[in-house]
């Protein structure tokens, strides 16, 4: 079964499914064990597609990288694991996309594989603890305080992710104009 979620999960690009209701499935289907699988899987989907975009597209884009774009490309390469974190704590953009995206710069494969870890555990963990919480309540109505709990845990992460993004937004302009 664990398997077959992981190859499942890195193929989900393909067929656009989203990444949440893969998510959360792993906590309805092993409870809080799916965190892990959904961590392996989560983490070969961004690696392969960072790859993919490293190797058969970044020498095309180099072409046309430019003026603004080259500086950011630069700031990108020299600040790889902070500009990293930075990226994904941007709310409502895929990270399929910021993994394509981040495979065109110049980033540190180190720099993103340690901050995508990093940033992968927070949501992960709240997706499925929902996943597990919904099946729990499902089984056991007087579970109902497991998904408040859930979605406080939500809540916090995209608080979280917002504070640090605006915080951090600034300091990226600053290094960016630099």
């Amino acid at each position: 079964g664990p398997v077959i979620y992981i190859v499942l999960y890195v193929l989900r690009p393909l067929i656009l499914f989203p990444a949440a209701v893969f998510s959360a499935s792993a906590g309805a289907i092993w409870g809080l064990q799916g965190l892990l699988y959904l961590l392996i899987a989560a983490y070969l989907s961004a690696t392969i597609e960072f790859i993919i975009a490293r190797y058969f597209a970044r020498e095309a884009v180099e072409k046309f990288v430019s003026g603004k774009i080259a500086r950011i490309d630069q700031t990108i390469e020299r600040r790889g694991f902070l500009m990293v974190l930075l990226i994904r704590l941007i709310p409502n953009v895929a990270w399929d996309i910021q993994n394509l995206a981040l495979g065109l710069t110049k980033v540190k494969f180190r720099d993103y594989a340690l901050a995508t870890v990093i940033v992968i555990l927070p949501g992960s963990f709240a997706l499925v603890y929902f996943g597990a919480s919904f099946i729990s309540v499902i089984t056991n109505p007087k579970h109902f305080w497991k998904i408040i709990v859930a979605f406080l845990i939500f809540g916090f992460v995209y608080f979280m992710q917002n504070k640090l993004r605006t915080k951090k937004e600034k300091k990226i302009k600053k290094a960016v104009n630099s």
